[in-house]
């Protein structure tokens, strides 16, 4: 058996971890295997070997977390347009780069018609097979493409080139490339999946090769101590940086909210800040400027709990990834999020089909809804998870306060699911505009309506819209805010007059 425990040391002054103990080499000899998902799901690990035990299969597997059979993966016809369009306009005079060009024309050309017919024709979804490359042709325009950042959506497609492929028409990036393989083999017959996500993750529930447990409903333990204070706004990675890029202080009106918030907690107390990783902004840097310009010490370390003990942090920052992945601030009887990651259309586009094994399986635009909102559920709950109320006392959990920014009035129901007697407070906010909060709401109401029109719809009136949705009584300067939101979502309509006119499809030849 192999020894679990990961230890840390620094080298050339970064942090690596490495094993206590080497990997194993006999292992069908030992009754007892502890292997990590990431060796299971690579696709070079020998799994005969792992699941044999003298001569025979093993009795019995158990998964930690969310059993998860396919490695899904995706991308916009959008960004390959964007892509291959910077590519033409790079090269000069009549360089090599003109064969791999030509190559990506012609799949993009049959990417856009196949699309093209789904939208328009409302053809049933076939699969897509681009033209066939030999290993060189694909290691030669690998090479010329090589490692720009401009030209990456290129490379994917290279990727996806040899495989069975799909198009979904998903209203972002105009549409989406999809494949998967099953990474978690088949040859694990008899497995016990210990996942207390199970009851809101719909991903996992489509694999109907999981069935739950009789006479089980998922709660392990009551949550009646744990209060979560929800403010209902936009809080998408988009969302965010746009708030946390203002220049003056006085307009970073979210960071002023988690300020305000976290200057009221008592200093003796530990909290977990969950945040975006840097990208367009680094957010983590930014809201710790305005901490300490709040007076707030963002280096503070609290009292240790026994003299055997270091003193931790007081502000524990994590980033979306880490919600699975560490134990260490289980003191935390706070946690507060900046932000919820939510993933696209096409990503979970891919993983419906792919949980399914079946490239062709229906994707609707409801289905994507309710699956991003289930996605958004379940890392909320394995992030808060991170702090106090991971442990439990005489099955309650620790008591712990949480504050929430989410838009969705629908989430709270989710995670009662899997959070069973939390108790939920409308978190008021000081200097976020309230009326944004209902423009959001609204926008999303009609964006779900646009998104299960037909393709023959290709205009509507705000008015008639209006209308449709009974929104009479909104008035007017609000439902302007409304729709320019959803001309602005990049969901493939845009404002014109007084009408929403859906984004015109072209066919590239």
């Amino acid at each position: 058996m192999r020894d679990p425990s990961v230890l840390r040391e620094t080298r050339g002054g970064k942090q690596t971890e490495y094993a206590s103990l080497p990997k194993t080499t006999d292992n069908e000899a030992r009754p007892f295997l502890l292997v990590t998902h990431s060796r299971v799901q690579n696709r070079r690990t020998d799994h005969d070997l792992l699941n044999t035990f003298q001569g025979g299969p093993r009795s019995l597997v158990f998964w930690d977390e969310s059993l998860l059979a396919a490695q899904c993966d995706g991308i916009t016809r959008r960004e390959v347009e964007s892509a291959l369009d910077w590519l033409i306009r790079w090269p000069e005079g009549d360089s090599p780069e003109r064969e791999v060009i030509a190559y990506l024309r012609e799949c993009v050309t049959i990417l856009t018609e196949k699309l093209y017919a789904q939208k328009q024709y409302r053809r049933t979804p076939r699969l897509v097979h681009l033209p066939p490359l030999s290993e060189f042709e694909l290691r030669h325009y690998r090479k010329l493409l090589g490692r720009r950042v401009h030209t990456m959506p290129l490379s994917t497609l290279l990727k996806f080139g040899q495989r069975d492929l799909r198009v979904v028409p998903v209203s972002q990036g105009g549409g989406a490339l999809v494949t998967y393989d099953i990474t978690v083999p088949r040859a694990l017959k008899n497995v016990i999946v210990l996942d207390a996500s199970y009851r809101v993750r719909q991903l996992e529930q489509l694999d109907r090769s999981i069935q739950p447990a009789p006479n089980f409903n998922g709660a392990v333990k009551r949550h009646e101590n744990v209060l979560i204070n929800h403010l209902r706004h936009a809080c998408g990675r988009s969302a965010m940086e746009r708030s946390f890029d203002e220049d003056e202080a006085e307009a970073r009106l979210v960071s002023r909210e988690l300020c305000d918030v976290i200057s009221g907690i008592d200093p003796d107390e530990g909290i977990i800040v969950f945040t975006f990783k840097a990208d367009q902004v680094d957010m983590r840097k930014v809201l710790e400027r305005d901490l300490q310009a709040a007076g707030i010490d963002t280096r503070a370390r609290l009292k240790p709990a026994s003299n055997d003990e270091k003193p931790k942090p007081r502000l524990r920052f994590l980033t979306w990834g880490q919600e699975t992945a560490i134990n260490d601030h289980r003191d935390c009887p706070n946690v507060v999020f900046a932000g919820v990651i939510h993933r696209s259309e096409t990503d979970l586009a891919a993983a419906i089909v792919g949980q399914q094994n079946n490239l062709l399986a229906p994707v609707l635009g409801k289905q994507l809804v309710e699956t991003r909102r289930s996605e958004s559920a379940h890392a909320l709950y394995q992030a808060m998870s991170r702090g106090a109320c991971r442990d439990t006392v005489d099955g309650q959990a620790k008591a712990m306060r949480v504050w929430l920014i989410h838009y969705d009035k629908q989430l709270p129901d989710m995670i009662d699911n899997v959070m069973p007697g939390v108790k939920w407070q409308t978190w008021t906010p000081k200097f976020l505009d309230p009326i944004q909060t209902k423009v959001e709401e609204l926008a999303l109401r009609v964006l779900a309506y646009l998104r299960h029109l037909g393709p023959e719809v290709s205009k509507l009136s705000t008015r008639m819209l209006k209308q449709t949705l009974g929104l009479s009584d909104i008035p007017p300067r609000t439902f302007t805010r409304v729709i320019r939101r959803v001309a602005d979502a990049d969901a493939g309509w845009w404002l014109c007059n007084r009408s929403l006119q859906r984004a015109p499809f072209e066919v590239i030849v």
